[in-house]
């Protein structure tokens, strides 16, 4: 039985084989997709294509950063005590 990391693997290569059959490269995928979102008649294929853009080049995260917010949310935390009254 094949391992999941040997199925991984055997997936990457054939779509990178795929993708040298047909030459096609990132590069045209993406210029055919800002091609749609600045030519489309409708706004929902416009929004599709530049979230397809968008989620390729990372401008989309799910992570929230909050190093720059930490510091003064431990300065709020260390100033107000439990045992202190209101």
């Amino acid at each position: 039985m094949l391992e999941e990391t040997e199925i991984a693997v055997a997936l990457r290569d054939a779509r990178r084989e795929r993708a040298q059959r047909l030459k096609l490269t990132a590069d045209d995928v993406l210029l055919e997709l800002w091609l749609i979102a600045i030519t489309a008649d409708r706004m929902r294929t416009r929004l599709a294509a530049l979230s397809w853009i968008g989620k390729h080049l990372g401008m989309f995260t799910q992570n929230v950063r909050v190093s720059e917010e930490l510091p003064a949310i431990r300065s709020i935390l260390s100033d107000s005590s439990p045992n202190e009254a209101p």
